[in-house]
Order: C-alpha cells, then structure tokens, then sequence
C-alpha cells in the first residue's frame, strides 16, 4: 500500500479513520521513499491540508511516483521555468552556464585552453555587460580600446572569439540574441595587416630538419642509455661480469640487459624500414614541396607549345623538355617539380628534391 498511516504502530486505535496525516511509502529500485502527503502536496500549489485518502490516492500518488522515476528528489519543488528574457543575463553568466558548460566542455576542440582564456579576459572587460548587448557595437569598442596597444592579430583572435559567441547565442532561441554586429556593414575583422607568419627557409635549415629526423629512430632518443652507456655493458658482459649486477649500476632489469648484450635492441642493422623518423622524414619533404608547389601555381602559367614553361612578364624565361604526348597538367606539375625548390632556396635545388626521384 502506497498510501498509508503509520499512526497504529505507535497505539493509534482508530486508524486510518483518525485525524493524523496521510504517507506516502513507496520503495522503488530497492530505494523506499516515504512522506507526508500534506508537505509534498504544498510544494506544488496546494492551498489546504490533504485528509482525503481518495484524493491522495488519485492527485497527489500519480505525481509523486512520476518524481521518483523521473530521478528527481520529491522533497523539492518543481523548478522555476527559466526566463526567456536574455535582459537579465549578463554576459559573464552566459559565458559560465552556457558557452562553457555546453560549447568548450562537450565539444572535441583543439584550442579549448585557448578558448577559455579568451573567455576569462572576456569575462573581465564585458562580463557586466547585458547578453543584449552583443547585438551591438558597445563590446566591441570596449575591447578595441583594450587592445589598442597590442598587436594587431591580438585583438582579431579576440573580437573573433566574441564573434562566435554572439553567432552560437543567435542559434539559441532562448537566449533571445536575434542579430550580430559583424556583418559587411557593421563591424568587419581585417586581418590583410596582420603579420605574416610563413617564410622561405634555407638550405642549411632544410639539412638541418632531415637530420634531425633521423635522431628519432635511434633508441637514446627514447631512452635513458646512450651509445657509450650501451658499449660499455656489452663490454662488460663480454667480460663475464653478471648481466644483474651491469643492469643495477645503470638502473635497468636484467632482460633488457640480456637484450642489449645479444644486440636484439641498440642495434642499426634491425632498424625497420618506415619508422617514425622516416615517416617524420617523408612528410617534411612531402610539406616542403607542396609549399613550393603553392607558390609556382600561382606565380606560373603553362605556355600554349608543349615543353615550355613561360614566367609571368616581370620575370625571365625559363625552358624544361617534357614529353611530347604529355597533357597540359603534366607539364605544369613538371615544371612545378622542377623549379619549385630552386625559387624557394634562392636558385639552389633542394635536398627533397634531389632525394625523391622525378615523376615522368
């Protein structure tokens, strides 16, 4: 029985026809839930005390195991609806209960750190501000004479940032944001003065880069032994010296002793192919030709006869033989193989290139 009084185990004669306050029991996923029909009963909106067990039974009963499966505690009142009216939230409350909590938490984002450092200098400099008042200019020129002293890109990654805020608040009716001021008209992010961040690197760095390259597939680069470290065990083990007593004095087990001394690791000649440092390798030249192949694409232009690659006017002319029944694409893409590096190095073909075999 769900509905009940629990006055007859404490002496009461006359119940349930007593006057004493009806219960709820109800046990539910081996949890039991018990009380007063009257006090559940004035957390929604009853105005009078419930004697009746026909109406607990069939108002109050309904509502009460509806909370219980809900999840939600029948000891607390239904919760307020929240107001649609964005005028009393503020900006900094929309960052913490909204942005965050169901943007940068949920989301997979590489920059997410990033994001909620910009949401914190946000959150201090218009964090008072009304969620209103993205619509319009007034944030934005806050932040303008923020960063007024900073560098140019500073201050785009910010304005960016309330940007996107504005746009996601837009896409929640709840919120009630119905315009942005970054629009063609409004306000407009330039970044044509920012500084660029890509430039032509030389021929040393390029050397420099593909041996670095080849560190990775050595075994110090992953380990705490270096090669002398390694020589000197297996000198000692040649010895006969206790391969126990050799790991203990440089802090490794006896197995990996045992290894090193029967060259089943330390040891070139099993290096396998296409490890990380060649793949680390590969895709170095594979980005060092495809930025010299970015800039020949814009800076060059087939010619009509097959064979023939011509410069823009500015520049001097330039021939490389292709095969005769090769198709206009091919050649660009010769001659974009064939020249690229040489520009990018300052007339020096590069390393890359030399290294991988021409495509014909």
């Amino acid at each position: 029985m769900s509905v009940m009084k629990n006055c007859k185990y404490r002496g009461c004669r006359t119940s349930p026809r007593c006057q004493h306050e009806w219960f709820f029991d109800i046990e539910y996923k081996k949890t039991r839930y018990s009380m007063r029909v009257s006090e559940y009963a004035a957390l929604h909106g009853a105005t009078r005390p419930v004697t009746s067990k026909h109406e607990a039974r069939e108002v109050w009963e309904p509502l009460y195991k509806l909370d219980i499966i809900a999840g939600r505690d029948p000891r607390r009142g239904p919760t307020p609806p929240a107001d649609k009216s964005s005028q009393k939230l503020t900006i900094a409350e929309f960052i913490d209960k909204w942005y965050l909590p169901l943007y940068v938490d949920v989301e997979p984002l590489k920059a997410a750190r990033a994001i909620r450092s910009n949401c914190a200098v946000l959150r201090r400099l218009i964090g008072e501000l009304p969620l209103k008042a993205l619509e319009g200019k007034d944030p934005v020129d806050v932040l303008k004479r923020a960063y007024s002293g900073h560098a140019l890109s500073t201050r785009n990654r910010m304005l960016s940032r309330v940007r996107h805020m504005t746009n996601w608040a837009r896409g929640r009716d709840t919120l009630d944001v119905k315009a942005s001021p970054f629009h063609r008209g409004g306000v407009r992010i330039s970044v044509k003065h920012e500084v660029q961040r890509d430039r032509r690197i030389s021929e040393a760095e390029e050397r420099m880069l593909l041996a670095a390259c080849a560190k990775l597939d050595e075994p110090s680069f992953h380990s705490k032994l270096a090669w002398k470290d390694v020589n000197d065990i297996r000198a000692r083990a040649a010895q006969g010296e206790s391969q126990k007593s050799i790991g203990e004095d440089y802090g490794i087990g006896s197995a990996l002793c045992s290894q090193i001394v029967r060259n089943r690791i330390w040891n070139p000649a099993m290096y396998v192919p296409l490890t990380c440092g060649q793949e680390m390798r590969d895709r170095i030249i594979g980005a060092l030709e495809t930025g010299a192949g970015k800039v020949k694409c814009r800076r060059f232009k087939t010619a009509t006869s097959i064979g023939t690659a011509t410069r823009s006017r500015s520049r001097r002319r330039t021939r490389r033989p292709v095969s005769p029944g090769a198709s206009r694409l091919t050649q660009r893409v010769a001659w974009v193989r064939f020249s690229g590096a040489a520009d990018l190095l300052g007339g020096q073909r590069g390393l890359y290139s030399a290294m991988r075999p021409e495509v014909s």
